[in-house]
Parts: structure tokens; sequence; C-alpha cells
């Protein structure tokens, strides 16, 4: 933060924002398995591919279908490399 927002934060009585520093170590070892890392991907290229779908399906515009089903499709085709 810098030194006029710290003021203000202070002066004002707010709590200040906690710092990433704190949350970075030395270790070597990762803290979540490649299992749950994947799930987590999964997850997100799943929940974008619902999206697109619903966008897709009251889209009323030719050309922007067209987008959203190449989008679609190379979102499929990620989502095969990441589960490979």
């Amino acid at each position: 933060m810098t030194k006029c927002c710290k003021l203000i934060v202070t002066n004002n009585d707010l709590t200040s924002p906690a710092s990433w520093v704190s949350e970075l170590t030395d270790s070597t070892i990762p803290p979540f398995s490649d299992k749950l890392m994947l799930f987590h991907i999964v997850i997100l290229v799943s929940a974008g591919v619902g999206y697109l779908g619903a966008c897709l399906s009251v889209s009323q515009r030719r050309d922007l279908a067209l987008q959203y089903t190449i989008l679609i499709g190379d979102i499929g085709r990620y989502a095969e490399d990441g589960a490979h």
C-alpha cells in the first residue's frame, strides 16, 4: 500500500488489507495435489462451456452464435488436452 493509502486507512480507523507476502514460503512441496488442481480446472472449464452454451441458446445474432460454437469447440479441445 502506498503511504497516502496507509494514512487514509489509519486516520479513518479502517482495517488494512492482508499482505500476500506472509503467504509465500520457501517450500518445494506443493500444498495441493495434482488431482485437486485438475478437478478445479475441469470445474472452471465446464462452467465456461456452460456459460457459452447459455449465451448460444439466447443469441439472436448468427455471427455471435457462430463465434460461441467455435469457442465451445476450442475449449473442448483445450479440456481434452488437459485431461491427457
